[in-house]
């Protein structure tokens, strides 16, 4: 009896500190290339997106991304990889990542075809102008008590003038409406 006590307490605390080694592993862990793909691709939420990309600097690279600005695009963080890697069922080499959103780069794409295969159109305030700008709303995660309403958009860009490219990718924003009652909550 006093052996199987042992033997169960010794175990248990194997199991806690293996428990705890993995827990902590996970959390300090890099992205993996698929944590990637469903955060650039819409289907993450917004604690993920976080994690995923908090030290995008150092995790990068080490799913084989080097960083590579194009001066003509001051405001886009950009990435190129050895490898062709496949986001929306397109391979590409590049990803960007601008404020709060991460995208898919594709040179020499018909932005058109990408928007009706992807059901975006042109935003209103884009509308005279000639190149392509749209997004839509893919799902709002609800407000909670640490975070207000977040929309996921899967958003396409044109970006025209010496180094064209197609944008196409998630942004995670935080939902107006939610913003606004938080404001006006403060006023009363």
């Amino acid at each position: 009896m006093q052996l199987s006590t042992q033997l169960f307490k010794n175990l248990r605390i194997s199991i806690l500190l293996a428990v705890s080694a993995f827990t902590a592993s996970s959390v300090f862990a890099a992205p993996t290339a698929n944590e990637l793909k469903r955060v650039l691709e819409c289907q993450s939420d917004y604690d993920d997106y976080s994690q995923v990309l908090s030290d995008y600097e150092k995790d990068l690279p080490k799913l084989g991304w080097k960083r590579h600005d194009d001066p003509h695009q001051p405001f886009i963080y950009i990435y190129k990889n050895k490898q062709p890697v496949e986001f929306f069922g397109m391979p590409t080499q590049e990803i960007g990542l601008s404020s709060n959103a991460v995208f898919a780069i594709y040179r020499q794409a018909d932005v058109q075809k990408m928007a009706k295969k992807f059901g975006i159109e042109q935003h209103p305030m884009f509308a005279d102008q000639p190149f392509f700008r749209g997004e839509k709303i893919l799902r709002t995660e609800p407000e909670t008590n640490d975070l207000h309403a977040i929309n996921h958009k899967l958003s396409l860009s044109e970006m025209t003038g010496k180094s064209p490219m197609v944008l196409l990718g998630c942004n995670y924003e935080f939902d107006q409406g939610s913003l606004e009652e938080a404001l006006a909550s403060l006023e009363d």
